[in-house]
């Protein structure tokens, strides 16, 4: 897995289409002093999926921890990898 953080002073997300995923029930977000993570799950995940999505879970909230952000934004960001699921 990937992960790609950002600090955002405000960010707005408004979901344009369903992608291959449960359904969406907040079609907008809108947050200020927001810990964005950009994400890409790859391939090689898949052989160990709860001990990635747990240091995933970990290095998040290092970081959130760090910054002093309000809220967390986990994004899907396929162009971080060429390997993705």
């Amino acid at each position: 897995m990937k992960i790609l953080f950002t600090y955002a002073d405000y960010i707005k997300i408004e979901v344009k289409k369903k992608a291959d995923a449960d359904e969406i029930k907040e079609k907008n977000l809108e947050s200020e002093e927001c810990l964005v993570a950009f994400t890409a799950v790859e391939k090689d995940d898949e052989k160990n999926k709860i001990e990635i999505l747990n240091k995933a879970i970990d290095n998040i909230k290092d970081v959130y921890s760090k910054v002093n952000a309000k809220s967390i934004a986990i994004y899907p960001y396929t162009h971080l990898s060429g390997n993705i699921v």
